[in-house]
């Protein structure tokens, strides 16, 4: 038997678990834990692994209340395997897989396996899902038991075969214990309760097709008792008089309304934690409100951002068409998903307002809807080029903010209030454009031609009048129409595995201290001790079997590193401005020992044969071996600075000599002549320091031109105005945006100056060019 016939044996089931496994499981333990956030989690989950209780989150009372589930796995994953990343994050990461593979079997069971393996694909490809799945800030428990209950219920609905099965009401019931243990009643519970009764009542003159009709009658039998005359609806087959479904259904109707009432009273009580709602209730006004989980769903499953929209609306449609009323399974099941993910989001923004932070949690909702809509399509019955476009441009739209703010990729990963700084090194704006493309590009062509490619849909009359190179062009839209839907699979599949494999770990080693710390690790020898200053982790155990002295203050960091043999020091790397004045003006030497990480830094006071500094200030600021001198000239009070011939190693295109409060002098600047939109000015300005200036200020930087909008590229220079000493050179470099749409062409005229925000006074120009308001005129650039 060839290799590739073996393939084809290979079950849809098969593949999708052949995919999770390969998107989620290698690598799990490589990277490390993001500080603060997923440590603070590895640092409970260890105490609780070493308390006497596995199933106490707060080990006493030291830790806040929370459901079990999560942490009684992470605690296990460290039991079984070490305290370290592969034992923390396994069991959810088993989650992640439990969580596909429940997506494929609903897909499978309440539509056909190609939707079903669709889903799965989906669901792997979503940013946010793959970063639960590989970290420990995760809701993957929560989003598996959500998919086994609404699998369960919804096979159990309405059953392919016709014949309900108890085990897809068994396989319900456990997903909603595991969501009561992870998530609370109100959304492990009455979220999937609502969702069934919901579903019921507004699907109940649903009728089945023609080919389900013989089906329907063994169902409605099967739960009532009784035979049900052919055609009898969907939801008054279920209602009839047997006590079997009607008893079953009135069940799960009152435990889900009953779980909502009894929640919204009883455990909206500050600071007390209820397993009913899954969290501690927050006092004051709500930090959130509903659209941050409209945010976070557009940024989260990107690049299924756009359709997923119309995929959920797909029911309404079908309900407000005569002819697709009597839609069966299909209408039953997409009405079933777009009222699942509706109710998800309603309780997940009542959890928000109580607590103050919750994740959109019904993630498999919105595979199934995207799974269903792409196996439609699929199918080629219709041509749909409006929908298309509109589904490629809200594609592009999503693809163009990540491009332009790649951080939101973290944000809605973290909750709203995480400060995450995008590491400068990683430039990944460029993907999210490709992927966008393919996959818009993919799903318009496939909606707009499929239909023609596989014979479905009546090929279009361009008329006689058409020409060659037109008729040449439509036969070629046709065919790339045929593979459209498939290349946007594809597209979103491998930027999944890219996301997974490729930008985790390269943000891990930007958000971890783990590589700072084996670092330490290789450098150091016997007892030579490690400090740290300003970190907020306090899980710097997990990496290093020494001990990490607490340093409180600037003053005993140059103390700790003054000491006569080898110390280091873990500092946050937004802290090396302040230390290197401080160490510059206790005229201590220090080195950086290791800079990969764009928030930690290994400094040391001793540089070891083979060693190389890394000080990423080096390259930026340069400090004249002589102070300069500075003196005023008698009766007119002209500041005179002599530097003594001492000049760094730097050149410029654009001299000038401009002094600001008698303390800083733009020596020159280096931008580009001309342009071409789109673009970015590099704009490089050099600087000398001969005396202390006032600290806090901003650098503004204007592009005029007369009767046009003004390109902006004000910011805070690269070494805060605070730390800048006599005797530096500072270079500063910033990349200033020059859109298309909104830059006309013209020459532009550069002006630079100092601020502090708001309506703040600049800094004075007392010598030099002075436009009249405190501000340089460097000379322009031509935009085309």
């Amino acid at each position: 038997m060839s290799f590739l016939v073996k393939l084809r044996r290979v079950p849809p089931a098969g593949w999708a678990a052949i995919f999770a496994g390969l998107l989620i499981l290698p690598g799990l333990g490589s990277f490390g834990f993001w500080d603060p956030w997923e440590l603070g989690v590895a640092d409970q989950a260890r105490a609780v692994m070493r308390s006497s209780s596995l199933f106490d989150p707060t080990v006493g009372g030291k830790f806040s209340p929370q459901p079990p589930l999560n942490l009684f796995l992470d605690a296990l994953g460290m039991k079984v395997f070490g305290v370290r990343e592969l034992g923390a994050r396994f069991f959810d990461a088993l989650a992640g897989v439990g969580a596909i593979l429940a997506v494929y079997w609903a897909g499978a069971g309440l539509f056909r396996r190609r939707a079903g393996l669709l889903a799965a694909l989906a669901l792997g490809s979503m940013p946010i899902f793959i970063l639960q799945a590989r970290q420990l800030l995760s809701d993957m428990p929560l989003v598996c038991g959500l998919a086994l209950a609404l699998g369960g219920f919804g096979r159990f609905a309405w059953p392919a075969t016709g014949q309900r099965r108890m085990r897809d009401l068994a396989v319900a019931v456990a997903g909603m214990v595991i969501g009561l243990l992870s998530g609370g009643a109100l959304i492990g519970v009455a979220l999937p309760c609502l969702a069934l009764t919901a579903t019921i009542v507004a699907g109940w003159g649903l009728q089945p097709h023609a080919a389900e009709t013989e089906g329907a009658a063994v169902l409605t039998t099967a739960v009532t008792g009784r035979d049900v005359p052919e055609g009898t609806s969907f939801g008054r087959g279920l209602l009839t008089k047997g006590v079997h479904g009607r008893g079953l259904l009135l069940a799960v109707a009152l435990l889900g309304v009953g779980v909502l009432i009894v929640t919204l009273l009883r455990a909206n009580v500050a600071g007390r934690y209820s397993i009913l709602l899954g969290g501690v209730p927050r006092a004051g006004t709500p930090a959130q409100m509903f659209e941050y989980l409209i945010k976070q769903i557009g940024f989260g499953i990107f690049p299924w951002s756009a359709l997923v929209v119309f995929a959920l609306g797909r029911p309404l449609i079908r309900l407000g068409n005569a002819e697709e009323r009597d839609g069966g399974r299909l209408a039953f099941g997409q009405l079933y998903l777009l009222i699942f993910a509706a109710f998800a989001f309603a309780l997940a923004t009542i959890y928000m307002l109580m607590t103050g932070d919750a994740r959109f949690p019904a993630l498999a909702a919105l595979a199934l809807a995207i799974g269903i809509f792409l196996d439609e399509a699929l199918e080629g019955e219709r041509s749909e080029p409006v929908l298309g476009l509109l589904i490629a441009t809200g594609t592009m739209i999503v693809a163009r903010d990540f491009f332009l703010t790649p951080e939101e990729l973290v944000s809605v990963h973290l909750f709203q209030n995480a400060k995450v700084k995008w590491p400068p090194t990683i430039t990944v704006g460029y993907v999210f454009l490709a992927v966008g493309l393919v996959v818009s590009l993919g799903l318009y062509t496939g909606l707009a031609t499929r239909g023609r490619a596989i014979g479905k849909v009546a090929p279009r009359d361009l008329g006689t009048g058409a020409r060659r190179w037109q008729r040449r062009l439509e036969t070629l839209v046709v065919e790339v129409g045929r593979w459209g839907l498939q290349a946007a699979v594809i597209a979103a599949v491998l930027f999944g595995a890219f996301i997974s494999h490729a930008l985790l770990p390269m943000l891990s080693r930007h958000l971890s201290f783990k590589p700072v710390l084996e670092s330490y690790a290789r450098y150091a020898k016997g007892d030579e001790e490690i400090g740290k200053y300003r970190v907020e982790g306090h899980g710097t155990g997990f990496y290093s079997e020494r001990e990490l002295v607490d340093i409180p203050s600037q003053e005993q960091v140059v103390e700790f590193l003054r000491r006569p043999k080898r110390t280091f020091c873990l500092t946050a790397s937004d802290e090396l401005a302040a230390l290197d004045a401080s160490f510059k003006l206790a005229k201590l030497d220090y080195y950086v020992l290791d800079a990969s990480s764009s928030r930690f830094l290994l400094l040391s006071n001793q540089l070891k044969s083979g060693e190389q500094d890394q000080n990423p200030l080096k390259k930026d600021v340069w400090m004249a071996s002589t102070p300069p001198e500075v003196s005023t000239q008698p009766g007119s009070n002209e500041t005179k600075v002599d530097w003594h011939g001492q000049a760094p190693p730097w050149t410029w295109r654009v001299s000038t000599s401009t002094t600001f409060e008698n303390a800083v002098e733009l020596v020159g600047a280096d931008f580009p002549a001309e342009l071409r939109r789109p673009g970015k000015i590099l704009l490089t300005l050099y600087f000398r320091v001969f005396r202390r200036p006032p600290g806090g200020f901003k650098i503004f930087a204007h592009f005029d031109i007369p009767g046009e909008p003004r390109v902006i590229g004000d910011h805070t220079p690269i070494f805060p105005t605070n730390y800048w000493l006599p005797g530096e050179y500072i270079r500063d470099t910033y990349e200033v945006d020059v859109p298309l749409m909104t830059t006309p062409a013209g020459t532009y005229t550069a002006l630079i100056g100092f601020w502090p925000g708001g309506e703040g006074k600049r800094w004075r120009i007392t010598a030099g060019r002075n436009d009249g308001d405190d501000r340089v005129r460097l000379g322009t650039v031509e935009i085309r």
